[in-house]
């Protein structure tokens, strides 16, 4: 009823963030279509970029 809610820059970050980062994904993945790179090394750069996030712990 008369509760203050705060909203913080950092929880407005944590909400977008994990879109933004699929969206520049895509877009890195569509210009390197573009500049005829083939599929499936890129296929094999983001299986790798995934294994070793998270063996870094970056991604877990």
């Amino acid at each position: 009823m008369g509760e203050e809610v705060v909203t913080t820059v950092q929880s407005v970050l944590n909400d977008l963030l994990p879109g933004l980062a699929a969206l520049l994904l895509i877009f890195l993945c569509m210009w390197l279509l573009r500049r005829k790179v083939n599929a499936m090394y890129i296929i094999f750069a983001l299986f790798g970029v995934g294994i070793l996030g998270y063996w870094l712990g970056i991604l877990a």
